[in-house]
């Protein structure tokens, strides 16, 4: 992609085009930016450096606040529209597990740790901005990204926040292929939520960023966190899912109701398995989908032990590690109510941490 963009770029150069070939060099080098084609990367921004500094200037910003980020920026600025606004967004919220292991093996050399690191996140955020959603931040290895912003697409946001957490997890798979040996490979957690948040520019005189601040971007990191007890990868609240314009687009595993950490209001909350492209290779998952829906009517009925098993029978049959740990979470926790009964059942789970 990037050498067809370049290829446009020499063309509307030569015929004298400038506007229109500087914004294809950009193009060019933002898709060079999570890629190793070095030459290539080196070739197009010495081209733009010399010919169209201004452009070379906007791109290296962009790199710090986001390309997303700076159009934007630049849009507004002096309209007053950093005062502060409310939108209701997507957010987006993705964190690497057991961090401070796979830190640990770099330790005799932290020069190619920040090159892993930043290899990574490179991958991660054009999977982001190529579902048009825009980078809020890095909070050291977890990434926050927002869907509405600059512009609001109410219709599609949620389905374009879901696609780009699958693209992260598709793109993960292909980035630890790569890992030379001894290096451990990475896992993830995603969490999706959607609601009304304050935007605006944050900060001091000094430095400030766009940023998004609400209780969407709290419940979107703790569906981030839940991920690790619920044997999940990407989990998405019913919020979300009721915004998908084709929610039968997806395998969507039902995990139950959670009061979480902090939060007064319980949260529904499904994973998100996969696309349904309507293959036999779809029946087992869709099998296990209906096994754990059966199993959560139990616990929301309150027959805790009848919960308990359905729970350890699917954890004994899935044949999948990481959703038969979530499978157990899920029977201990019937089993607590089982041997203690609440004493108003609601069906809602309580989160103790975070």
């Amino acid at each position: 992609m990037a050498q067809l963009l370049y290829g446009l770029a020499k063309a509307h150069l030569a015929n004298g085009q400038e506007r229109q070939a500087v914004g294809f060099f950009r193009q060019a080098m933002q898709h060079l930016d999570a890629t190793e084609a070095e030459q290539l990367r080196a070739q197009i921004e010495t081209e733009v450096r010399q010919r169209f500094p201004e452009s070379w200037l906007l791109h290296t910003t962009g790199r710090f606040l986001g390309q997303e980020h700076i159009a934007f920026l630049l849009e507004h600025a002096g309209r007053g529209g950093f005062r502060g606004d409310t939108q209701d967004v997507v957010i987006l919220f993705s964190d690497i597990r057991d961090f401070t292991h796979i830190s640990e093996s770099f330790a005799a050399d932290p020069g190619a740790f920040i090159t892993f690191l930043n290899d990574y996140l490179g991958h991660m955020t054009l999977c982001v901005e190529r579902c048009h959603g825009m980078v809020d931040k890095f909070i050291g290895d977890a990434v926050m990204a927002v869907f509405s912003l600059p512009v609001p697409h109410p219709d599609t946001d949620a389905e374009r926040a879901v696609l780009a957490a699958l693209m992260m997890r598709d793109e993960l798979e292909r980035f630890n292929r790569k890992l030379p040996p001894g290096i451990p490979h990475i896992a993830t957690g995603i969490g999706l939520h959607t609601g009304p948040v304050v935007a605006g520019l944050i900060g001091s005189p000094q430095k400030r960023s766009y940023t998004v601040i609400g209780d969407a971007v709290n419940t979107a990191s703790r569906l981030e966190s839940l991920t690790k007890h619920l044997g999940a990868s990407i989990l998405i609240s019913d919020e979300v899912a009721r915004r998908l314009p084709n929610p039968d687009r997806f395998l969507l595993r039902p995990l139950g109701s959670y009061r979480l950490k902090g939060k007064a209001t319980p949260v529904v909350i499904a994973d998100v398995m996969g696309e349904d492209d309507g293959s036999s290779f779809m029946r087992p998952l869709k099998e296990e989908i209906a096994q754990v829906g059966a199993a959560l009517q139990r616990l929301q009925a309150g027959d805790f032990a009848a919960a308990s098993a359905g729970f350890m029978a699917l954890a004994a049959h899935v044949g999948h590690a990481i959703r038969a740990r979530g499978y157990h979470f899920l029977a201990d926790m019937a089993r607590a109510y089982s041997a203690q009964p609440p004493d108003a059942w609601d069906g809602v789970i309580e989160m103790v941490d975070k």
